[in-house]
């Protein structure tokens, strides 16, 4: 048996139990290192593919201040819509904030169930509603954003 400088293959091998073995059993253990070395390394090296788009100059500016009002930069912008699209998914902007909302009145409903005489329902509520208002005066851009902050 020759030398085995790869410790990776060596450590297939053993795994294998074929160290021991005849020549042409450590052949065929190494055909399959290789075939699932091979595999992987496909895996792992697969391009993702790319898409690029050209837009004038105004839709562009457009672009950007729907990308800037929610918070996010334009690709990443397009990327996500086109994510949720394919996903047949609402786009929620900031998903986080409305995620922390719930969250809040989450704790102030088990707080109010357990009846907690030191309940922090109130403060929890009162955080929610800060939130969930600024994130709409962030995020609602119409005739109707007249939605004050506490």
């Amino acid at each position: 048996m020759r030398k085995i400088h790869s410790k990776k293959l060596f450590k297939f091998l053993l795994d294998k139990g074929v160290l021991d073995g005849s020549e042409e059993a450590i052949q065929e253990a190494k055909r399959e290192y290789v075939r699932l070395y091979k595999k992987e390394w496909k895996l792992r090296n697969t391009r993702q593919k790319e898409i690029r788009i050209s837009l004038t100059v105004k839709e562009f500016t457009e672009l950007q201040i729907l990308a800037e009002g929610v918070g996010l930069k334009p690709t990443t912008f397009v990327h996500d819509l086109a994510i949720s699209a394919i996903e047949n998914k609402p786009f929620i902007a900031d998903r986080d904030t409305l995620l922390k909302v719930l969250q809040l009145i989450g704790m102030a409903y088990m707080n109010i169930y357990q009846n907690s005489p030191n309940s922090d329902a109130e403060n929890y509520l009162l955080q929610s509603e800060s939130l969930l208002v600024h994130y709409l005066n962030r995020h609602v851009k119409d005739a109707y954003q007249i939605v004050a902050t506490p």
